[in-house]
């Protein structure tokens, strides 16, 4: 099993530690396969990457599982799950038995956009900063359903009086149900949560948050935010196995959305109907519970402040660059973007020579494309110059 101190801290026990201690990051970079790769990878926002301490106990849960037939383990692999959907309650302040470990956020949110009844001429609210999956799924289901679908329009980064006034203007009395993003993909913003689900709740509408990169990247509670669903992957920014995420519905409304498929109708009103999807690995649900372990001694707000500063460090030195505009949300982490005129090939094929990594990206309600630049905890200010340089290298060809 992975032990805590294995997580490399400076001076002091690592179950000791709050977010005002020094921490080594050096030595955590060092635990980390991709610090050592010969790409620099700038697009952690994707997946997201697992330390060695996490992967090595991940190697052993797998050998595990194959020498011995999964099911005659079968209460040794529960109680894993179990313990990992008891330490993630904690973390996000939610009832275990509100919890399902299902594949990643997509599937999550899925399961409530396609299990929820929505009334025929009720409508549903999302936004064009959303993640176009999820937009798609909503578009293609609202024909099918005959709901409509109304389209926040914001030009993000924004303020939060503009985010909630453009809500506000789009969420009506029959509205059913509010997809709230909670930390916008591409551009790193970090959402008003709590009032836009006291907003959307005061209209009578139930409330989703897609939370795909707020699990170990800043502190949230589901109780603060009053939110009925949450969907999120643990692989993104918590560093659990790629393959992992969770659902959470609140118990009033477990019994209101189908789980994966047809079951025995004694799984009604238990989140266990969102994992019987058959035989499945269950090695990854239980390599979550070595991840949340290293996650507890960083600890969630002193990743968020390295977040914050690795993206403060990349930003302050490109954006005296001719021609780079860098965009940083009022309230962001470890996302941001930066804006650079003309054809996105050259670009992405410069930094592609270099071994540089980073996502193109462009809203759907935009007509400007920029570069996500997403590091990790793992990195380094000196990783961090390697862009700046190539950059400032960049801009001198042109």
């Amino acid at each position: 099993m992975f032990l805590a101190g294995t997580v490399g801290f400076a001076g002091m026990p690592s179950t000791s530690w709050s977010f005002s201690d020094e921490i080594d990051w050096a030595s955590i970079s060092k635990q980390y396969p991709d610090s050592q790769s010969k790409l620099l990878n700038l697009n952690n926002g994707s997946a997201g990457m697992m330390s060695k301490p996490v992967e090595d106990q991940l190697l052993k849960f797998i050998s595990q599982m194959n020498a011995h037939p999964p099911y005659e383990k079968a209460i040794y692999w529960e109680k894993l799950t179990a313990k990992s959907k008891g330490l993630l309650g904690e973390m996000i302040d939610a009832n275990p038995e509100e919890l399902a470990l299902v594949r990643n956020t997509t599937e999550a949110v899925n399961f409530i956009l396609t299990g929820l009844d929505i009334p025929v001429n009720a409508s549903v609210v999302c936004a064009h900063h959303d993640y176009t999956n999820f937009v798609d799924a909503l578009k293609t289901l609202s024909a099918k359903r005959d709901y409509r679908l109304k389209m926040v329009d914001l030009k993000m980064p924004a303020s939060e009086a503009e985010i909630l006034e453009a809500y506000d203007k789009q969420i009506e009395s029959n509205t059913e149900l509010v997809l709230i993003t909670a930390f916008t993909h591409r551009e790193g913003q970090i959402m008003p949560v709590k009032k836009l689900v006291k907003m959307a709740k005061a209209k009578g509408a139930k409330v989703l948050v897609d939370a795909a990169h707020a699990i170990g990247h800043f502190e949230h509670s589901i109780k603060d935010w009053d939110c009925d669903f949450y969907a999120t992957s643990l692989h993104k920014w918590l560093g659990a196995p790629i393959g992992t995420g969770l659902l959470y519905i609140n118990k009033d409304h477990i019994g209101k959305v189908q789980g994966s498929y047809h079951i025995n109708d004694t799984l009604d009103l238990n989140m266990k109907k969102f994992e019987a999807v058959g035989t499945k690995s269950f090695a990854l649900y239980a390599g979550v519970l070595s991840a949340i372990r290293y996650h507890q001694n960083i600890g969630t707000q002193n990743k968020h402040n390295r977040l914050k500063e690795l993206t403060d460090y990349w930003s302050d030195g490109v954006k005296h660059i001719p021609m780079v505009k860098t965009i940083i949300p009022d309230n962001y982490g470890g996302v941001a973007n930066f804006h650079y005129p003309g054809p996105s090939k050259n670009i992405l094929g410069f930094f592609k020579s270099k071994d540089i990594h980073f996502k193109k990206v462009r809203p759907p309600n935009g007509n400007r494309t920029t570069y996500r630049i997403s590091p990790n905890i793992y990195h380094s200010f000196k990783d961090l110059d390697r862009f700046i340089d190539a950059m400032k290298e960049f801009s001198k060809r042109i």
